[in-house]
């Protein structure tokens, strides 16, 4: 990435992240993560609802099913990925920095 100076000179520059420093931002990604599961849990119970009314032949049949699982297998692995991180800083001998 390139970037430019008020002069217009150009150098380049990098900004990379690989911790959330703040305490507030991390309970904020935890509420998120944890509205987003509730709401990936109505859609995949309205899925299973379906599937019971189609039947699994049917159900299979259609790919835009299929990618609703594995959009919720995608979430989940994410969602638990969260809740990991989240419990490793908690039990974390480092303190968050505050900004």
């Amino acid at each position: 990435m390139l970037e430019l100076t008020a002069l217009g000179a150009i150098f380049p520059s990098y900004d990379v992240e690989t911790r959330i420093l703040d305490e507030a931002a991390l309970d904020d990604m935890l509420l998120y993560a944890q509205i987003s599961m509730v709401m990936v849990a109505f859609f995949a119970m309205l899925e299973l609802i379906e599937l019971i009314r189609q039947g699994p032949i049917d159900y299979v049949q259609n790919f835009w099913h299929l990618m609703d699982w594995g959009n919720y297998i995608i979430f989940l692995q994410v969602y638990f990925q969260v809740v990991q991180v989240r419990a490793a800083l908690e039990h974390s001998d480092y303190p968050l920095i505050p900004l």
